[in-house]
């Protein structure tokens, strides 16, 4: 783990091959306690080509 403008970056492996932070884990784990985390839902918009073919 490094600090680095703000940010806290996480290996998944160290340089002599042994597992390091499961980052995927860490994220739920922050989440699950609220720790630092917010949850936002994105809305996503995908145009339906096949419609506008029909004008």
């Amino acid at each position: 783990m490094f600090h680095k403008s703000g940010f806290i970056y996480f290996e998944n492996t160290r340089r002599n091959g042994d597992k390091g932070v499961d980052c995927d884990e860490l994220a739920r784990k922050l989440k699950e306690l609220g720790l630092g985390v917010k949850t936002e839902l994105i809305e996503q918009v995908s145009v339906d080509p096949s419609w506008f073919q029909g004008l």
